[in-house]
């Protein structure tokens, strides 16, 4: 993400903490979602505790290209 902290200190004076963080949120989900749809990225989710220790395997032995993003979460396994 590009920083530039004095444009980010410009815009929160003139926007406000709350519109500043909505603003980005929003832009940020349009990128994300413009490289998923346009096959940019290829998100490969991982949910379960072994899809996590595969996906684990996968980054240490340097097999994730730089076009696949791997979300972990144990929210699921939790819950359940």
């Amino acid at each position: 993400m590009f920083f530039a902290p004095t444009v980010r200190h410009k815009l929160l004076a003139r926007l406000g903490k709350e519109e500043m963080d909505r603003k980005a949120d929003t832009d940020l989900l349009s990128v994300v979602d413009a490289a998923v749809d346009n096959n940019w990225i290829k998100v490969d989710r991982s949910e379960s505790i072994d899809s996590i220790q595969a996906a684990y395997r996968k980054i240490i032995l340097g097999q994730v290209p730089p076009s696949e993003a791997i979300p972990l979460s144990l929210a699921k396994d939790i819950a359940s």
